[in-house]
């Protein structure tokens, strides 16, 4: 049996990681966009002269979802890529090789709704 984790609410988060006193903050692992709610209140509460990097594989990010992130001014995306192409992400992650193209159509409506943003690539 796994022991419960505790739930912080995204202004216990953002408290935590003010505290720290670092010039940005990141959020990454879990597919860090499945919760649009509870991310965007996070980004919220962070102070506008801290840049919030949002690190994240882009496969949930769809027009309307990016063009919400679009208000955030100081949010900077990380797109992490799955693979130089459908092969090798289909290879890496088990998932359908039609899914990689969504990691790059996030990539070109980030560019769109000039968010600040950059590609990493794991490539095998």
């Amino acid at each position: 049996m796994y022991p419960i984790k505790k739930f912080y609410t995204p202004r216990e988060v953002s408290e935590k990681l003010i505290k720290m006193n670092y010039a940005l903050v990141r959020v990454s692992g879990g597919e860090s966009t499945i919760c649009k709610k509870h991310l965007f209140k996070l980004i919220n509460s962070i102070p506008e002269n801290k840049l919030f990097i949002l690190e994240t594989k882009g496969l949930l990010l769809n027009k309307d979802y990016i063009k919400e992130l679009s208000n955030f001014k100081n949010t900077y995306v990380r797109v992490s890529l799955k693979g130089v192409d459908e092969k090798i992400f289909e290879q890496i992650t088990g998932a359908d090789d039609e899914i990689f193209k969504n990691q790059l159509n996030a990539l070109e409506l980030l560019k769109k709704y000039r968010i600040k943003s950059r590609a990493a690539i794991l490539v095998d």
